[in-house]
């Protein structure tokens, strides 16, 4: 049985769709707009690596169609977004990353490089979205190894220092969620230190699915000063396309496109961390799984036909007085 992040995530988050014994994967919601906004985050994946390694953006995207049908949108979806319109959105989210996220030139990274010996040989693997297995010695419970799959481990050749770096797509810019992050954050270094592979630093970069809104020029052929959701690096490009000056003004009229959050810890604290909170949420689960077997009747759960869907939030954390639970407890004691 394998660890991982996301097994560890689906568990603090909601216990009813922790990924056991091989469950199928079950939807966040059965909502067409969430799953289409989660195929064009998952092509976007699919451009950064492309860029990323040096290959051309549109073409592997165009190999990745393949994720479009498995997707399964109602007719009205497909005809509305069709594969070409995909590939053209995630091309433009793949071409603002690269010129507006700060401290990320990827002309300045070079992908670490990891010798991984699997059952069919040594494959020497970059590490751009690519599976990692890390071996449990001892095994934490049923849990003989840590599964990674980091979206870029990369050194810049001007610092020398290995950065971790995760892309989190979405259709807004929340603040970010401290715990999950760190949590993530805490189990990729540790894996990761494992391997004899040590970073500075964990970076997560959160990026818009929506494209931006143009700039309105105004009559008298100026650009409007109204607030819009675009970058300084676009604002100065069409100034410069007017034959006009760029305003300072305007730098807090523009809504980013991008936010990036940065997590430095030392190699002692993800130990620490590591050992204290990971590890004991791990033997958790592992008791649970042992004793329900968690029933495979929820293997297909979907969170909107949730028979406690309008008591789970994060401060309920208790039983209820009809008995009832909310997705904090496991499905197994579900009455």
């Amino acid at each position: 049985m394998n660890l991982s992040y996301s097994l560890l995530d689906h568990y603090e988050t909601c216990q009813f769709r922790t990924k056991l014994f091989g469950f199928e994967r079950v939807e966040r919601v059965d909502g067409a707009s969430d799953k289409l906004r989660s195929l064009i985050g998952d092509f976007a994946h699919t451009g950064q690596k492309a860029l990323i390694l040096g290959q051309d953006v549109r073409t592997e995207l165009r190999r990745a169609a393949w994720k479009i049908e498995r997707a399964a949108l109602p007719p009205d979806f497909v005809e509305q977004w069709p594969a070409a319109r995909i590939v053209d959105r995630a091309c433009g989210m793949v071409a603002r990353f690269s010129r507006s996220v700060p401290s990320f030139d990827y002309r300045d990274l070079e992908p670490v490089v990891y010798d991984q010996d699997l059952p069919d040989g040594v494959t020497h693997t970059p590490l751009v979205d690519a599976k990692l297995w890390v071996p449990l010695d001892p095994p934490i419970g049923i849990f003989k190894s840590l599964v990674l799959k980091p979206d870029l481990v990369c050194t810049n050749k001007v610092t020398g220092h290995t950065w971790l770096y995760d892309w989190k797509w979405a259709g807004a810019l929340d603040e970010p969620d401290a715990f999950r992050y760190d949590l993530q954050s805490v189990i990729y270094q540790w894996g990761l230190k494992q391997l004899g592979i040590k970073v500075v630093g964990h970076a997560i970069v959160q990026g818009l699915i929506e494209e931006p809104t143009p700039f309105k020029v105004t009559k008298k052929g100026a650009i409007s000063r109204a607030a819009v959701r675009n970058s300084w690096e676009e604002y100065e490009r069409v100034c410069r396309g007017l034959g006009q000056p760029a305003d300072e003004m305007m730098r807090a009229k523009l809504a980013p496109m991008f936010r990036h959050h940065t997590n430095f810890r030392s190699l002692k604290e993800v130990e620490a961390v590591w050992h204290e909170t990971i590890v004991p949420k791990a033997l958790a689960i592992s008791r649970s799984a042992v004793s329900s077997g968690f029933p495979r009747r929820w293997a297909k759960f979907i969170c909107t036909r949730c028979p406690v869907r309008e008591d789970c939030s994060d401060g309920q954390l208790q039983h209820h007085e009809d008995r009832r639970f909310n997705s904090i407890y496991l499905a197994a004691e579900v009455k």
